[in-house]
């Protein structure tokens, strides 16, 4: 796990470089960055929930969505967008999306559970800002 997250970060590092220099999204964009990002709930949901495997104690989650936030983030080239969602005992869970431009369509390339330590650490460096 330790070498995925190592990978994962190092990745994400080499697309940061463009983010400062991102123009501001049209809404056309946010448009089609946020149906990306319901199209893959709702293509990936089992019986309306996402399902998540805690990679600490092995046990599955539900997580039904709960609310999108409106905020877009640009890390080079790929966007992060959040969502809220509630577990079944009812607790909030942020979840983020790595999205990235396919042509002419938006795709989601990773998804993140609770605290994404990779995102803070990129906004902390200004490796990720606002696009919207």
């Amino acid at each position: 796990m330790k070498r995925f997250l190592l990978a994962a970060s190092l990745f994400l590092a080499t697309l940061a470089p463009a983010a400062a220099n991102m123009p501001e999204l049209s809404e056309g964009q946010i448009a089609s960055l946020q149906a990306a990002m319901q199209s893959h709930i709702d293509s990936t949901s089992v019986d309306g929930a996402l399902l998540e495997v805690n990679t600490k104690d092995g046990q599955l989650r539900q997580l039904y969505p709960a609310k999108a936030h409106p905020m877009i983030m640009a890390v080079g080239s790929y966007f992060v967008l959040c969502s809220d969602f509630r577990t079944s005992t009812g607790e909030n869970e942020n979840v983020n999306f790595y999205v990235a431009k396919d042509g002419e369509r938006y795709i989601v390339f990773a998804t993140t559970f609770g605290h994404d330590e990779h995102l803070t650490k990129m906004m902390d460096m200004d490796m990720a800002e606002s696009a919207n």
